[in-house]
């Protein structure tokens, strides 16, 4: 008896170790397409990307295989697109009136996981979203980035980078309380930042941002406000990246003083001189990011904004980089989003053609691996039913 259980045990144990490598093989998949958005947003030709699970293996190994092979021929296979300030889903919750310095206050607390701006999002290629306070607020407390997960595509919070934001905006100002100047504006950051320093508490966001683990996004949009955040970042030891567009050729040179420098949204609208800002910014060594500012204006304004800046004088490569690796550096998800490398999120857009090119479209979206929105004309599977995503 002893003899024939120990028999039965040793079938189930091979019966089990052959089901799992054959889910283990079953979860691989070979993505090929003409070219590939590469890390410094250069285009490369002949895209064979290896899938494991929810993990890139191999980027243009030709000997790549796998039994699950998506051929789009003629496309462009991109990482997802990383959209750095957002209110998708949390409009009129990220702003507090009645008190100007919120230190404590996260984003992560307005998330509305329903809200149907996160599927537009995905359908324009944009599978990253750092949700954002508004310039209301001198400090308006941690934005939380935001993924999404294959089997619901709900948005879900992603680690604990999330940059802090600050604001030198007129926005911030107020009528009847402090602060009612850019004096004052300035005055409270400065004193708010001394207090820490008085007393630190490093697990804080703001301890954190004195600490150099967290980065600063700072609305900053006249020339003297870039002046006043590299002020602080040189007096505060802090790592500042300022959003600035309007006067970017007049403060160009200070940019690679920073992390790097945020500008947008850009839409056919911008005025010229707004356009130019990236391509100033990058002329003088900036990391250059660029804002689609979802989910006000059109879903797709984020690779429209990419597409202006290309036409105003950034390069194309810079362009794309701007909405893919420069906002993953920032955010420090360098290793994980942003990029099509091994050991990177398998969060990839496949376009009908070059990202820039506004004629192209989106014939698919993989998240985690998985292939969760399809263009019916692109050879792919059926489009995700709205009911499987509840």
């Amino acid at each position: 008896m002893r003899r024939i259980l120990t028999t039965r045990v040793l079938r189930l144990s091979a019966a089990c170790a052959a089901l799992a490598l054959t889910l283990s093989a079953s979860a691989s998949t070979l993505i090929r397409a003409k070219l590939f958005v590469a890390p410094d947003g250069e285009l490369k030709p002949d895209a064979i990307v290896l899938i494991d699970g929810d993990r890139i293996v191999s980027v243009s190994d030709a000997a790549a295989k796998a039994n699950d092979t998506h051929e789009y021929s003629g496309a462009v296979l991109c990482p997802g697109l990383i959209e750095i300030a957002s209110q998708a889903g949390a409009v009129d919750d990220l702003n507090d009136a009645a008190n100007p310095i919120q230190v404590d206050a996260d984003a992560r607390d307005a998330l509305n996981r329903r809200s149907a701006e996160y599927d537009g999002a995905l359908r324009a290629g944009i599978t990253t979203l750092v949700l954002t306070p508004s310039n209301e607020n001198p400090i308006g407390g941690s934005t939380a980035i935001v993924c999404f997960t294959p089997q619901s595509l709900r948005p879900v919070i992603h680690g604990d980078t999330a940059p802090l934001k600050l604001s030198l905006s007129p926005e911030a100002l107020r009528a009847v309380y402090e602060p009612s100047s850019r004096n004052g504006l300035i005055a409270l950051l400065r004193r708010t930042l001394d207090a820490e320093k008085a007393d630190p508490k490093p697990e804080t966001s703001l301890g954190k941002l004195l600490g150099g683990k967290r980065v600063g996004i700072v609305a900053a949009p006249e020339a003297a406000d870039v002046l006043t955040c590299a002020d602080l970042a040189k007096s505060y030891g802090l790592r500042l990246a300022p959003w600035h567009s309007s006067d970017a050729e007049e403060v160009a040179e200070l940019g690679a003083e920073f992390p790097g420098v945020i500008v947008g949204p850009f839409d056919f609208s911008t005025p010229a001189r707004h356009a130019r800002s990236a391509a100033a910014f990058a002329k003088n060594n900036s990391t250059v990011v660029i804002a689609g500012g979802l989910p006000f204006g059109a879903t797709d304004r984020l690779r429209l904004g990419a597409a202006i800046a290309a036409r105003s004088g950034l390069s194309p490569a810079l362009a794309r980089r701007a909405i893919t690796s420069a906002p993953a550096d920032l955010l420090g998800l360098n290793e994980s989003h942003g990029r099509l490398a091994p050991g990177a999120m398998a969060d990839l857009v496949v376009f009908s053609g070059d990202p820039l090119d506004l004629r192209s479209r989106v014939l698919a979206v993989y998240v985690g691996g998985q292939r969760v929105i399809t263009d019916p004309s692109a050879s792919s599977a059926p489009r995700l039913a709205q009911e499987d995503r509840k």
